[in-house]
Parts: C-alpha cells; sequence; structure tokens
C-alpha cells in the first residue's frame, strides 16, 4: 500500500527520490519487526503485541501517505 501511494506520485524531476522513500521506509519496517521481535522474546512484552505493533504502525503511515497524495 505505501508502494503504491508513493509510485502514484508524480513529478518532473524522476523517480529517484520515491525509490529511495520507498526502500528507507521497507528498512525501517524490518528495524522496528526485529525491535518487537527482541523484546518479545527477552523481555516483557506480549508475543502478539509485537507481532502487529510494526504493522499497525506502519499503516498508520499508509493511512496518512494515502490522505496526503494529490487526488
Amino acid at each position: 500500500m505505501i508502494g503504491a501511494v508513493i509510485a502514484s506520485r508524480k513529478n518532473r524531476g524522476g523517480s529517484g527520490m520515491h525509490l529511495a522513500l520507498g526502500i528507507t521506509i521497507a528498512s525501517l519496517f524490518i528495524i522496528a519487526d526485529r525491535f518487537s521481535t527482541v523484546f518479545a522474546i527477552k523481555g516483557n512484552f506480549p508475543p502478539v503485541i509485537a507481532a502487529w505493533l510494526p504493522n499497525i504502525a506502519f499503516a498508520a503511515v499508509a493511512f496518512w501517505l494515502y490522505k496526503k497524495t494529490p487526488k
């Protein structure tokens, strides 16, 4: 969803910034997923919440980007 929203934006400068933004967001998601996994295994974080926390956080990011995208 995030990739579709970012790719739908058109600009005259090219797609390099969109590609960098997509890779950055994907990297942040993977890092957040790894952190939540470690907190679930080593800490006192419930595993169900740890599994869904990155998904919920990035769903909010996707919704915000969708609302910000020009129609």
